[in-house]
């Protein structure tokens, strides 16, 4: 099937506005949750891709425990943005830890939640419930 230019955006503006939706339900879903800093959804007119959803812990949550926490309860995420100046190569032309701080920290505490077009309102709620659970847990 050849698809033109404007059926193209037709399946992009349908694939972006899957993912706005799915970033919703999060947003909604981790509203008032103490300690965790959802990403925002942009500004005026502009429009996010939302390939990834990724939330930022507070100071006294591990988030690597967190991530196992959630990965007993079935629940697959990741640690996100990894600080590019420590990567072997670079730390090979002089560069360690404690050069970026604002980076640094950034790193230690993203979290990457599950995320796809196709997740279910229910599937959403369940990750913001045990995401809940997770960080309670390791209170």
């Amino acid at each position: 099937m050849v698809h033109t230019n404007a059926t193209r955006l037709m399946i992009l503006d349908s694939l972006l506005s899957k993912r706005d939706a799915v970033a919703a339900l999060y947003a909604q879903g981790l509203a008032g949750l103490e300690g965790v800093r959802a990403p925002s959804p942009g500004r005026g007119e502009e429009r996010r891709s939302w390939f990834v959803y990724v939330v930022r812990l507070g100071a006294g949550i591990d988030r690597d425990a967190t991530i196992a926490r959630l990965a007993e309860r079935g629940i697959a995420s990741k640690a996100y943005l990894p600080c590019i100046h420590l990567f072997p190569h670079l730390r090979e032309l002089g560069y360690r830890e404690g050069q970026f701080p604002v980076a640094e920290a950034a790193a230690a505490d993203s979290l990457a939640l599950p995320f796809f077009p196709a997740l279910s309102e229910a599937q959403v709620a369940r990750v913001c419930e045990e995401l809940t659970a997770a960080i309670r847990s390791g209170s």
